[in-house]
């Protein structure tokens, strides 16, 4: 088992970051499917609406679960999984297949001539290129989720608290027993004192 580290700010906050990275995902995915083809009828652009709508939608939950709402993190980190690899898988088509692509966006839209498969192709090959580097830096902020859902103790920001009260309650139960052992030695030694005495000059009597 994961040993947990104090709770802190660093790395909420550093998911935060790569939750905006998700929103723009998200919303690039919805945006190109749109240039593509408007409204969308093939299916890379209805895949990219699909994953594109549903990354934004896990954000969400990524944000509930940066303030330390493990149940939402863990949701996060299902989906998120689900949702990086369809955005790979996407992603690595426009990179195998952009002239298919492009070929069957121009046949299912009757609005365009088969000439507009150029077009469209071009659009992909360097659309390609911004939409990986978006989906690595998802990985990333995947990965930020994950230390903070095993490795991070979400109590951990109350830990120091914890430890002084358990010292001062470590304290407080030792206390009587010392009191008890002083009160025992200084009965001892006001005996000792008072039987020289005695010895000395005799008993005292009223």
């Amino acid at each position: 088992m994961a040993k947990c580290i104090p709770r802190n700010e660093c790395l909420p906050f550093i998911m935060r970051l790569f939750l905006v990275v998700e929103v723009i995902v998200g919303a690039l995915f919805i945006i190109f499917a749109l240039i593509l083809q408007t409204p969308p009828k093939s299916s890379v652009p209805i895949g990219l609406i699909v994953v594109g709508g549903l990354t934004l939608i896990n954000s969400l939950f990524g944000c509930v679960g940066s303030c330390y709402k493990r149940s939402m993190l863990t949701i996060y980190l299902i989906i998120g999984t689900v949702l990086t690899l369809a955005q790979a898988v996407l992603v690595f088509y426009m990179f195998g297949k952009p002239g298919t692509i492009a070929n069957n966006i121009a046949e299912d839209d009757s609005s365009r001539d088969l000439g507009s498969a150029g077009n469209i192709r071009r659009q992909i090959l360097w659309v390609r290129w911004i939409l990986l580097g978006f989906v690595i830096a998802e990985i990333v902020g995947l990965l930020t989720a994950l230390i903070l859902r095993c490795c991070v103790d979400p109590d951990g920001h109350y830990g120091n608290f914890s430890d002084e009260e358990a010292r001062y309650n470590t304290q407080m139960n030792t206390m009587p027993n010392s009191s008890t052992t002083a009160t025992g030695a200084g009965a001892g030694k006001y005996e000792s004192q008072s039987g020289s005495i005695a010895s000395k000059y005799g008993m005292y009597k009223k």
